[in-house]
């Protein structure tokens, strides 16, 4: 059997379908594919499930002004894109600017890493922590659940679960891990591509400890290296919401990129929306 090739961007990649999805033709023989959901009863399309953006951001700026998709339409742009803020408003779309953090990766990367990181790797290696491939997505869906379970986040595990082996199976994921001593697995990451960035896309710890997060800087810093080993240009953490975990992110010395959200309702779906998801709107 041929080993499955990866797309230039893994957002991209058929296999990026973790639900319903609704694939819209563009000029010059591109699509844009957003997945079919309903939002507060309203229809709507939006970024598919744990994806950070819809590719292609120049079929996005001569696409977007003409989709009449349901009640609400949600589209994140690619991080650093250009965005033309007064066109997107003018065509009666709601911007909201986010962001993630990227990392520009080189040989002697760990020689530049803040203090405190060298300080974990230094502790994640005493300790014996060693980083090795995760043979089976249950196991990465399973920590990534576990994460998000931890802080309250919304998520759906048997979804997660179906969607990372479709991921594995096309070769769009790289997923490493830390065990304990007991053979348990204390941390995972997926890592996904998306053209020159190699994306901290899925993962997270068992447990909240000093040796969690001593783990998570090893896996980070060794996946890295892969990237750079791989021909990459960047390390894109995928950005967080969490100041926490934002400034968990910048002390690795990564900067900060805009990555933004655009938001359009039809008039008859705003209202109900406004009252039912101010977020949508902030």
């Amino acid at each position: 059997m041929a080993t499955p090739q990866p797309s230039p961007s893994a957002y991209a990649s058929s296999a990026w379908a973790p639900g319903k999805m609704k694939r819209i033709p563009c000029p010059g023989g591109t699509e844009i594919a957003l997945e079919s959901v309903r939002i507060q009863g309203i229809p709507a399309y939006v970024t598919p499930s744990w994806a950070l953006e819809v590719p292609d951001a120049e079929s996005l700026m001569t696409c977007a002004d003409s989709l009449k998709l349901g009640g609400l339409t949600v589209i994140d742009l690619p991080a650093g894109a250009v965005v033309d803020a007064a066109r997107w408003r003018a065509a009666g779309w709601h911007l909201q600017e986010r962001h993630t953090r990227w990392l520009d990766l080189s040989s002697n990367l760990e020689m530049h890493l803040p203090k405190n990181r060298r300080k974990q790797l230094r502790r994640a290696r005493a300790t014996g922590f060693e980083v090795v491939p995760v043979p089976d997505m249950q196991i990465l869906a399973k920590t990534h659940s576990a994460s998000r379970n931890r802080k309250s986040v919304a998520n759906d595990h048997v979804k997660l679960l179906g969607f990372l082996n479709q991921l594995n199976k096309a070769g769009e994921i790289k997923a490493r891990g830390i065990r304990k001593s007991d053979g348990s697995w204390l941390a995972t990451a997926g890592f996904v591509r998306s053209h020159n960035r190699w994306v901290y896309a899925f993962g997270g710890a068992t447990e909240h400890t000093a040796d969690s997060a001593a783990a998570i800087v090893l896996l980070l810093t060794e996946a890295m290296g892969e990237a750079w080993t791989a021909g990459m240009e960047l390390f894109d953490f995928g950005g967080s919401a969490d100041p926490g975990v934002d400034k968990f992110y910048a002390e690795f010395g990564a900067r900060k990129v805009p990555r933004w959200r655009a938001v359009k309702a039809r008039t008859w779906a705003k209202a109900w929306l406004k009252f039912r998801r101010p977020d949508l709107f902030a």
